[in-house]
C-alpha cells in the first residue's frame, strides 16, 4: 500500500474515532464468559468483588510481602484498622488502559500496546468493597514523531471506579499506544531501543546472590511513621533488583488480574470474533491467542513487538514502583497519584531495578504532599517504565 493511501486511511480513522468524544458506558451486568474481541477486550471490567484473597494474590503478582495487604492482625493496628489493597489494585478490577476504536482490520503495519495510565486515587480499597467501572471516551490524538517510518497515536478513555457506596475510589486516564508503520513495517522492537536484539543475560554468581540477598533483606518503614517534615527533596526511593523475568513471573501477574486469561471455549469466543489478535501456529496448525507472546519464544505477537522474545507487563512494573513507594512512606502514607509511561517492553531474562527520588514537597488543601519520580530499568540500564507519583503524609 502506498504511503499516501495509508495516510488517507489513518486520517479517516482519526476523524471517525473522534466523532463520539464524550460517549459514556458502564459495565453493570456485563461480567462473565461472553464473546469479546480485541477491540474491547482490554476495555472490559473483569472483576467486581474485593476480598482478602484477591488482595493477597494481587500483591503476590509483583512479589510484595507487605503485611498491610494480607495480615489482618497487623493491619488492625494501623490507621486503616484492617487490610487494604495496594495502590494499583484497580488493575484487578479492570485494566487501566483500553484499545477501543483502534482501526481494524490491520491492513497496514499497525501495532498497539498499553502506553501507561494516569491514575488518581481518592479512597482506599478494602475487602468487601464492590467496584463498578464507568467509562468516558476521550478520543485519539496523534503524537508527532521524528521517525518518518511511522505515525503514532494515543487512544484515551477516562475510567471511573466507584465502590458500593457510590464513592469514587479512583479515576484513571487509560492510554493505548497505536503505531502505524509504512511497509515494510519494522517490528516494534526496533523502535523500542532494539528490544528484539537483546540477548538474555547470564548472571554471575555475585549478581545472583545479590538479588536473593535483596529478597531476604528487603526493608519497609511499616509502622515507623514518616512525617512530611522529615522528607528531604532529592532523597532516594529505591527497591532491590528482582528477576530475571521468567515465564513463571509473567504467569503470576496474569493470575493476579484474573479474567484477562481465559481457556478453551471462552478463548475461542474471543479468537473467532477478531482474528487479528490471534495467530495460526504452524507446528500445531491450531489457532492461538496473541497473548502467547507473553509466555513463549516466538509466540503470538512477540514477533511483531519484540522480534520474538517473550515480553512481560508494564502493570507488573507499576506494582514494583508502588511497592518501592509504600516501603519508603510506611503504613500511614497514601498514594494519591501515579502517572506512568511504558517506555520499552520488558523481556525474559531482564533483571528489573526500581530507582527513584523525591522531587518536591508542598501543602495543598490541608494535605501534606510529596512528589516522586521513579523508573524501572533492566540490567543494561534501559528504562522500561517511568512514573511520577504524589503521596500524602502526616504533617
Amino acid at each position: 500500500m502506498e504511503k499516501s493511501e495509508v495516510d488517507k486511511k489513518l486520517d479517516e480513522y482519526l476523524e471517525k474515532a473522534n466523532k463520539n468524544i464524550g460517549e459514556t458506558r458502564d459495565h453493570k451486568g456485563k461480567l462473565g464468559p461472553y464473546p469479546i474481541n480485541v477491540l474491547d477486550y482490554y476495555g472490559q471490567q473483569h472483576n467486581e468483588w474485593v476480598t482478602t484473597d484477591s488482595i493477597r494474590h494481587f500483591a503476590c503478582g509483583f512479589g510484595d510481602r507487605n503485611p498491610l495487604w494480607w495480615d489482618e492482625d497487623y493491619a488492625k493496628k494501623t490507621k486503616w484498622g484492617g487490610i487494604i489493597a495496594p495502590p494499583t489494585f484497580i488493575d484487578f478490577i479492570a485494566a487501566p488502559y483500553t484499545c477501543r476504536k483502534i482501526p481494524t482490520p490491520l491492513e497496514w503495519g499497525l501495532v498497539g500496546l498499553p502506553a501507561g495510565p494516569s491514575r488518581k486515587m481518592f479512597k482506599e480499597i478494602r475487602p468487601g468493597d464492590r467496584i463498578q467501572v464507568f467509562d468516558k471516551w476521550l478520543g485519539v490524538k496523534e503524537r508527532k514523531v521524528k521517525d518518518e517510518r511511522y505515525r503514532f497515536f494515543i487512544s484515551s478513555e477516562e475510567r471511573t471506579y466507584k465502590n458500593q457506596k457510590d464513592e469514587i475510589v479512583a479515576i484513571v486516564i487509560a492510554n493505548w499506544g497505536i503505531l502505524a508503520t509504512y511497509a515494510p513495517a519494522p517490528t516494534m522492537g526496533v523502535l523500542f531501543a532494539g528490544s528484539d536484539l537483546r540477548k538474555r543475560h547470564r548472571l554471575t554468581d555475585e549478581e545472583r546472590d545479590a538479588i536473593v540477598r535483596g529478597y531476604d533483606e528487603e526493608t519497609r518503614r511499616g509502622s515507623d511513621k514518616l512525617s512530611w517534615e522529615d522528607v528531604t527533596v532529592g532523597e532516594e526511593v529505591n527497591l532491590h533488583p528482582v528477576g530475571p523475568l521468567t515465564a513463571w513471573d509473567t504467569a503470576a501477574f496474569l493470575e493476579a488480574i484474573p479474567g484477562r486469561a481465559i481457556a478453551f471455549d471462552t478463548e475461542w469466543e474471543r479468537i473467532k470474533t477478531d482474528f487479528n489478535f490471534s495467530w495460526l501456529d504452524p507446528e500445531l496448525n491450531a489457532w492461538m491467542t496473541g497473548g502467547e507472546g507473553h509466555l513463549r519464544n516466538g509466540g503470538g505477537h512477540s514477533k511483531m513487538i519484540t522480534g520474538g522474545a517473550p515480553f512481560g507487563f508494564g502493570g507488573q512494573q507499576e506494582g514494583l514502583i508502588s511497592r518501592a513507594i509504600c516501603n519508603w512512606m510506611g503504613d500511614d502514607g497514601f498514594v494519591k497519584r501515579l502517572d506512568s509511561q511504558f517506555r520499552a517492553p520488558v523481556v525474559w531474562g531482564d533483571v528489573i531495578t526500581t530507582k527513584g527520588k523525591v522531587t518536591n514537597k508542598s501543602v495543598e488543601g490541608g494535605e501534606h504532599l510529596v512528589d516522586l519520580e521513579l523508573h524501572c530499568e533492566n540490567h543494561d540500564g534501559l528504562v522500561l517504565t517511568k512514573s511520577y507519583a504524589t503521596v500524602v503524609l502526616s504533617a
